[in-house]
């Protein structure tokens, strides 16, 4: 996933010339793991970690690209190159490369090709098709289950599923918005049903996270990225997720009056997500607003505080 970066070259590397007329200034970009990429969904674990916007994700690296292309935060791509794995000999760099890199240094990935994935492809599209009434139905049977037998909200959440921003109105409605708040759940199987219910939402979508949403977790860290304008580098946020990344929220109980400044500034981005589809990335002197596409589903132990489409 895309991560603006800014570097000035090594001593070691060599500049690649061509016999074009065409010249531009070499791009530098911070390429991280998808945030939130399943299990069953991942090829493998190459790189240290730095900076991911979600913990638990394990590769990272720096691209060098030569060629001018518009790339922008969060787009998911493949890159073909060559790689530099040797940490780069600290004797040699300059203290601005120390402080941008530090903490660990990253391979580097001189490109070749680069192939825009933002857009999933479907494989087998006619076979699904074909099969969809049985798939909706089975479907449908096993959220019956799972959500003690309520066969309307097994209804909305295959909707929830499906669901996708597929265009914006002047005044900033998203449509194809969904998004939903289910509550009053039996509160002896709650910890156990979440744990279960995420579990199988992960078997389903190729990317997904979990949220826990208290006074004490927004008041901890923002969930936004900031630039960093001392390193020159977008710092991450828990928020910083790619399109089609279904977000499940668990919110037992938040009290909006206990919400420090950063948990307030948390709170209103979780609400500016649900209802605009939109964050807004924290740049100190101004926001710079990015359009999303995050499906978002809350469990709440009553109404939630953050507004969704549909309230269960």
């Amino acid at each position: 996933m895309i991560m603006p970066w800014s570097d000035s070259g090594m001593p070691h590397e060599e500049p690649i010339y061509s016999d074009s007329d065409e010249y531009s200034e070499k791009e530098v970009y911070f390429v991280t793991s998808i945030p939130g990429l399943n299990d069953w969904a991942k090829e493998g674990n190459l790189f240290e970690d730095h900076n991911f916007p979600i913990p638990i994700d394990r590769e990272s690296c720096i691209v060098k690209i030569y060629n001018k292309i518009d790339l922008k935060p969060n787009q998911i791509i493949d890159v073909i190159g060559f790689i530099f794995l040797n940490p780069i000999n600290l004797s040699s760099t300059n203290d601005t490369e120390i402080s941008t890199h530090n903490p660990p240094l990253v391979p580097r990935l001189h490109t070749v090709k680069i192939i825009d994935l933002t857009k999933p492809t479907i494989t087998n599209a006619s076979i699904i098709i074909s099969k969809a009434q049985n798939i909706r139905s089975d479907l449908h049977i096993i959220f019956t289950e799972l959500l003690f037998g309520d066969t309307l909200v097994a209804d909305y959440l295959i909707c929830y599923l499906l669901s996708s921003i597929y265009g914006r109105t002047s005044d900033g409605l998203s449509l194809g918005r969904f998004s939903i708040n289910v509550s009053n759940l039996p509160e002896s199987k709650l910890n156990i049903f979440l744990k279960e219910f995420y579990n199988i939402i992960r078997l389903l979508v190729r990317k997904s996270h979990f949220l826990e949403v208290t006074a004490n977790n927004l008041n901890r860290a923002p969930l936004v990225p900031k630039l960093d304008y001392e390193h020159n580098r977008l710092t991450n946020g828990e928020l910083q997720l790619n399109n089609n990344t279904y977000l499940i929220i668990n919110e037992p109980s938040l009290d909006i009056n206990t919400l420090t400044t950063t948990g307030a500034e948390n709170y209103k981005c979780l609400c500016n997500l649900i209802l605009h589809q939109e964050i807004a990335y924290n740049c100190t002197y101004h926001p710079v607003k990015l359009k999303t596409d995050i499906p978002v589903l809350i469990f709440s132990d009553i109404k939630s505080r953050i507004s969704a489409s549909i309230y269960l």
